[in-house]
C-alpha cells in the first residue's frame, strides 16, 4: 500500500469485520467502512476541505474520528486528531458536547456526531454524511505518498511514513485478516493511530476501541498502560 486511500480502495470492500466499539454499539465491516469513508470525504469535500487543507478531528475512542481521518485522506487533506481548541482548520469533526468547545475562525465549519445539536450552523456528520454519493472522490493528490496525511503539534506525517509504521507493527504483532487489535491508547498519538488503526486494517483485520469487558488477539497501549492481551505493542516502540 502506498496511501491511506489504498485502505479503503473499492477492491477491499467484503463482510469482513474491520472495525468494532461496543461502547457505541459500533460494528463496521470492510464494505460498511469503505463506503462510510468514501461519504465522508465528499461530505468533507462540500463543505470546502480541499487537498492541504487540515481538518481537526476529535480525541474519542470510536468510529467517526476514524472516518474523518481516512476520509481527509481521501481528499489529500491533514486530519490534526486531538485539535487545540484554537486549530486553523477548514472543518473539525467533534463530539456534540464538544463542538462548542473550539474558538474557530469564520468560515470553519463545525461537524459534530453523536447527537443532533441545538444550532442549525452545526453539521450533523451521521445524519448528513448519510445522503452522500458512495463513491471515491477522484482527488489526484491524495494518491501522493509524501504528502501530509496526520498532524500534531509538532509533527507531520505522510502517508508513507504512517503506512511504513503500520507494517512495522503488522509485523511485531503478527497481525492477520483474523485478528482483532484493541487500541489501548489516545488517537491523538499518531503512534497509536498507526499501530493501533491503520496496522489492523492494512493487514485486512479488525480495529478494537474496546469496552471494560472487550479484550481482542492484540493490544497497542499507551505509556505506563496495561492490557489483557497476550500480544502487545507500546506506542514508544513505534517510530516514523
Amino acid at each position: 500500500m502506498d496511501t491511506l486511500v489504498d485502505l479503503v480502495a473499492r477492491s477491499r470492500r467484503s463482510d469482513a469485520p474491520a472495525l468494532r466499539a461496543p461502547a457505541h454499539g459500533q460494528f463496521y465491516d470492510y464494505q460498511r467502512l469503505c463506503t462510510t469513508t468514501w461519504k465522508t470525504a465528499n461530505f468533507l469535500h462540500a463543505r470546502g476541505v480541499r487537498a492541504r487543507s487540515t481538518v481537526g478531528v476529535g480525541d474519542d475512542p470510536r468510529a467517526q474520528p476514524v472516518l474523518a481521518v481516512l476520509g481527509a485522506a481521501l481528499l489529500g487533506a491533514k486530519a490534526y486528531v486531538g485539535a487545540p481548541t484554537n486549530v486553523d482548520a477548514r472543518a473539525v469533526v467533534a463530539h456534540v458536547d464538544d463542538v462548542d468547545d473550539y474558538d474557530l475562525e469564520p468560515g470553519t465549519q463545525r461537524i459534530a456526531y453523536g447527537g443532533d445539536h441545538d444550532d442549525p450552523d452545526v453539521y450533523h456528520f451521521e445524519g448528513d454524511i448519510w445522503s452522500e454519493n458512495p463513491t471515491m472522490p477522484p482527488e489526484a493528490d491524495a494518491r501522493i505518498p509524501v504528502n501530509v496525511a496526520l498532524v500534531t503539534g509538532v509533527e507531520a506525517l505522510t502517508h508513507g511514513e504512517l503506512l511504513t509504521a503500520a507494517a512495522d507493527a503488522v509485523d511485531r504483532l503478527s497481525l492477520t485478516a483474523d485478528t482483532e487489535v484493541a487500541v489501548r491508547a489516545p488517537l491523538s498519538d499518531p503512534r497509536a493511530f498507526a499501530a493501533g488503526v491503520l496496522a489492523p486494517l492494512s493487514a485486512g483485520g479488525t480495529v478494537v476501541f474496546p469496552d471494560d469487558d472487550t479484550t481482542a488477539d492484540a493490544a497497542v497501549v499507551g505509556p505506563d498502560r496495561d492490557a489483557p492481551e497476550d500480544r502487545v505493542l507500546g506506542v514508544r516502540d513505534v517510530e516514523f
